[in-house]
């Protein structure tokens, strides 16, 4: 009896291993109970004999059941993981270049995030400027403005009465991001930059405060003053945009008269009030000190070196060199920091130059050396430029430009210094060096050529 109930057992935890309902062929009742016939399916293994009382089992096949449901379920995973993994990504590097209000709702902060993302991936700027205005639209529309007439161009300056500096701040980004991509539109066009500078004055207009946004408004401006050349409007953004990027990466800078202004205007300042203070401070703050252990950032940098373009275009070639040297020896102090990572990440973490960058801050070194009549340092440094520049010359267009620029000055500086060959070598170079057609064009502002 004990021996008929521990078959019997052993027969449910057959059928529950197989799946399967054992074989009713006639076989000795041990044989049906321990040997299930299809334990295991399509495997051509041979079943085990009993030489005493058991007769062969058929050939016993392999199962392939639970082999197909795990390569089912790893397929879902793997395709949840590769449609989410890219998503994540976006939200992770968008929030890290520029994050979203914590008080826009979460389809604003998610539509931001994929926008800065995109912005610094490749995206052409008909793509950036369609998904700026669209959620530009969308904000105005969600605080009681006509949705038949959102051009914010041509609507009064909107006002978001309750809302804090960080809401209105990214709102006028918008805007400026705007006004960038009709710069990069236009640029391309040949025209001279004036949807673009509209754009600009009206984010000014919704909000001027000591933040990155105020900043980079005044870079875009100061760009098209300095491209028509009006150099003294040019001067007086590029001074702004200094003062203001200086003082969102730290918040101890100290810009005499703007403490007053900002009590006065709830965190805001008068244009006027703002460009004048800043252009007394300019001078030392766009000196790069990246061994003052201070927090760089994107925008401080790009406009210091733009004011640095603009003392050179005035001939204030000393303080030029300044500033351009203090950034070209930010990137080495980037490259050979003693504390690891961490420190890296405290310091420069938001810093993201992109890939022309050191290479137009060496190819600033080398003119400004050349109009101060240093010419062999001036060589040497213009190589340098078209040596780094050359290391992403396939994948960037604005690294191409910066390289062929550099050939054209060190032709022209060699022939000057009667090194005739080497002068001949660069212009034979020149001609190999093209941007490629299926990159997007470069948008780049020469200090001056010679």
């Amino acid at each position: 009896m004990m021996r008929k109930e521990i078959l019997s057992i052993t027969r449910v935890c057959m059928q529950h291993i197989s799946h399967v309902r054992p074989s009713t062929t006639v076989l000795p009742q041990c044989t049906r109970q321990l040997a299930p016939r299809r334990l295991f399916h399509n495997t051509g293994m041979r079943a085990y004999k009993d030489d005493s009382n058991l007769r062969s089992v058929s050939t016993v096949q392999m199962s392939w059941y639970r082999v197909g449901t795990a390569a089912l379920l790893a397929g879902i995973i793997t395709l949840s993981f590769v449609a989410v993994l890219p998503q994540a990504i976006t939200a992770i590097e968008g929030e890290a270049l520029d994050p979203a209000p914590k008080e826009w709702p979460r389809p604003w902060r998610k539509q931001y995030r994929v926008y800065m993302y995109s912005e610094t991936h490749g995206s052409r700027p008909q793509e950036l400027l369609a998904g700026a205005e669209a959620l530009l639209k969308e904000i105005l529309a969600a605080e009681g403005y006509d949705a038949t007439d959102l051009d914010i161009l041509t609507m009064p300056t909107p006002r978001f009465d309750g809302k804090s500096q960080e809401w209105i701040s990214a709102v006028a980004n918008l805007v400026t991001k705007c006004g960038d991509n009709w710069m990069a539109l236009e640029g391309e066009e040949g025209r001279g930059g004036d949807k673009a500078l509209e754009y600009y004055a009206r984010a000014l207009d919704i909000h001027t405060g000591l933040d990155r946004h105020t900043s980079a408004a005044c870079k875009g401006m100061a760009e098209i003053y300095l491209a028509r050349d009006d150099l003294t409007r040019a001067k007086m953004f590029a001074s702004i945009a200094v003062a203001t990027a200086c003082v969102a990466q730290d918040p101890h800078t100290v810009i005499p008269g703007l403490s007053e202004g900002l009590a006065q205007n709830d965190g805001e300042i008068p244009i006027e009030e703002l460009a004048i203070a800043a252009e007394a401070v300019a001078p030392s703050l766009c000196i790069v000190r990246p061994e003052a252990h201070q927090r760089i950032t994107t925008a401080y940098v790009n406009a210091a070196i733009d004011l640095g373009v603009i003392y050179s275009r005035l001939n204030d070639d000393q303080t030029a060199l300044r500033v351009f040297l203090s950034v070209a020896r930010l990137y080495s102090v980037i490259r050979n920091i003693s504390g690891g990572e961490i420190e890296a990440l405290e310091r420069f973490g938001g810093f993201h130059p992109q890939y022309a960058d050191e290479a137009r801050a060496k190819y600033y070194v080398s003119e400004t050396l050349w109009a101060l009549g240093h010419g062999e340092e001036a060589v040497q440094w213009a190589r340098s430029a078209y040596d780094e520049a050359m290391l992403n010359y396939l994948v960037d267009n604005e690294s191409v430009e910066v390289a062929r620029t550099a050939l054209k000055n060190i032709a022209i500086m060699c022939g000057r210094l009667g090194r005739t060959q080497e002068a001949e070598d660069a212009r034979k170079q020149i001609v190999k060096v093209q941007p490629n057609p299926s990159l997007k064009p470069y948008r780049w502002f020469l200090g001056y050529q010679l």
